[in-house]
């Protein structure tokens, strides 16, 4: 049986990525994370799934936070 080819190895460094995503950066990741954090107002100890469908820039940014829910 042939194992399936695995896109999402070639995906995240392929020309179309990089032309998807030209505009987004870690500043953009950060100022996503910090109005969505503003918008649901999570309580404190509150848990976030991270779907991991990128390369990890919200992620990262998440992590320089901490938990990032209000006090």
């Amino acid at each position: 049986m042939e194992v399936p080819k695995q896109w999402f190895k070639d995906w995240f460094n392929s020309p179309y990525y990089h032309l998807l995503y030209s505009n987004r950066d870690e500043r953009e990741a950060a100022a996503f994370i910090d109005k969505l954090v503003d918008y649901l107002r999570p309580a404190p100890g509150a848990l976030m799934l991270d779907v991991a469908c990128g390369r990890g820039r919200h992620a990262k940014y998440r992590q320089t936070k901490g938990s990032m829910l209000p006090a």
